[in-house]
């Protein structure tokens, strides 16, 4: 997880120089090719999961990123279409079932990941083109789920009628960015119903 855990301490160390280099904390975009595509494509649904012991102060900043490139990125494992050199040095020549599926993005995209940009060209002969494909179409369908449970609010409850939902939507599949204030609004709603909308970490949902 060496690579992972680079990636998360870069982000949040950007974010603690956010002053020092007057950036915006909330505006933290990561970005990687090829092999650095399946260390960005690792951080856009792992960005959370603790693979260092922290370091400094840095290390209790958010490690996920505000949007995410991913440019002719290495990403799935299946022998079928992984880049062969890639794979062994990452998960090693014979991992098994649940290794593989662990460090293979397209398997495990989930609706509070970051807005992903890809670019991949058709006739790439050294990392497959599958791997974006593959990806793509699950991440915009975490997008459309999470888009779908937003629009039913307005049938379980008064409060939420009217162009608030609809407004969250789009934003959802707009940008994947909502407001602070709003997401508390539907943390509230979803504690009382069956809502599969999960929180988005706060401090990197708000719009610039």
């Amino acid at each position: 997880d060496v690579p992972l855990a680079d990636a998360q301490r870069a982000v949040r160390m950007v974010r603690s120089r956010a002053a020092l280099d007057q950036i915006d904390p909330a505006r933290v975009v990561f970005g990687g090719f090829s092999a650095g595509g399946q260390v960005a494509a690792s951080l856009l649904t792992r960005f959370d999961t603790k693979v260092y012991a922290s370091v400094d102060a840095a290390d209790s900043l958010l490690a996920r990123p505000d949007a995410l490139a991913a440019i002719y990125p290495v990403v799935s494992m299946d022998p079928a279409i992984a880049h062969v050199v890639s794979r062994e040095k990452l998960i090693g020549a014979n991992p098994d079932a649940a290794r593989e599926a662990l460090y293979s993005p397209e398997r495990n995209v989930r609706a509070d990941q970051p807005p992903l940009w890809l670019l991949h060209a058709e006739d790439d002969d050294v990392v497959k083109v599958d791997n974006s494909v593959r990806l793509l179409p699950l991440a915009q369908c975490s997008l459309k789920a999470l888009d779908k449970a937003l629009r039913s609010l307005r049938d379980l409850t008064p409060l939420l009628k009217g162009p608030l939902v609809d407004t969250l939507a789009d934003a959802v599949l707009a940008d994947n960015k909502v407001q602070v204030a709003e997401l508390e609004l539907l943390r509230a709603v979803c504690s009382l119903v069956d809502c599969p909308v999960p929180p988005l970490p706060v401090g990197t949902g708000q719009r610039p």
